[in-house]
């Protein structure tokens, strides 16, 4: 791997960010939820599950929304119904697969846990540096070609679309 790269210094700086943003959202989900972000955005997954009949491979769907494997993402089930944030019960179509559901519990943490969140996530933001808060506000997410900007060795800027493609950085010298 290259350090000098433009594209791989922009990566390690929006992995920093990231990863900056995701722990301080991780420390006031649990402070105030008893949850980190992957348990509690599983369970605001499953609540979509559950109102949407026609979401089948849910244990799929959980993991690419956590960015967990499928074999982590069924701990991370196991250990939510431990806590008692689901029931889970062996389906009666296969007998290998299991079927869950939201407790009480569960449903009053995702009450409240908008709010939550987006204090956590307003939180962390505003604690990042400079450099931090304009790597994550000059990414446009908004159209089908996602592009974060991207600056070149000799000066210009360019645009890196979602796959991973730069758009108008000058050639490196």
């Amino acid at each position: 791997m290259d350090a000098s790269d433009p594209l791989v210094q922009r990566w390690i700086l929006l992995n920093q960010v990231h990863y900056s943003v995701l722990t301080a959202v991780d420390r006031h989900l649990m402070a105030h939820l008893g949850l980190n972000y992957r348990e509690y955005r599983s369970l605001e997954l499953l609540e979509v599950r559950g109102r949407n009949s026609s979401a089948g491979h849910w244990m799929r769907g959980i993991s690419a929304g956590v960015g967990l494997s499928q074999s982590a993402t069924s701990r991370l089930i196991g250990r939510l119904a431990e806590r008692g944030f689901i029931s889970k019960r062996t389906a009666s179509r296969d007998g290998r697969s299991f079927d869950v559901r939201l407790t009480a519990t569960a449903r009053a943490v995702l009450e409240r846990g908008t709010s939550v969140l987006a204090d956590a996530v307003h939180r962390a933001v505003s604690d990042l540096p400079p450099y931090g808060r304009q790597a994550m506000f000059t990414c446009d997410l908004s159209g089908p070609q996602a592009r974060v900007p991207v600056h070149g060795d000799d000066g210009a800027y360019g645009a890196l679309d979602r796959d991973h493609s730069a758009e108008g950085l000058g050639s490196r010298k």
